[in-house]
């Protein structure tokens, strides 16, 4: 077991081709057990994740065009 866990440092998933769009679980994800550990009530949870969800997508997309104008204007 130990032998096909560590070939994955020597050949890792291809996810050359859509890396950038792994960011949506990650943030779906991190916004889920983060207010998780935050909110008071069980109904609480979702919508106060999907506005955090929301806003770090919003933020990751000004912030691809901020970077963007940066370089190429």
């Amino acid at each position: 077991m130990p032998a096909v866990l560590g070939s994955f440092f020597h050949q890792p998933l291809p996810v050359a081709d859509y890396w950038l769009w792994l960011v949506f679980p990650i943030c779906l994800a991190l916004s889920l057990v983060y207010k998780t550990t935050r909110a008071a009530r069980f109904r609480d949870i979702f919508p106060a994740a999907l506005l955090l969800f929301a806003t770090m997508i919003g933020g990751f997309i000004l912030l691809t065009i901020a970077i963007w104008l940066i370089t190429f204007l």
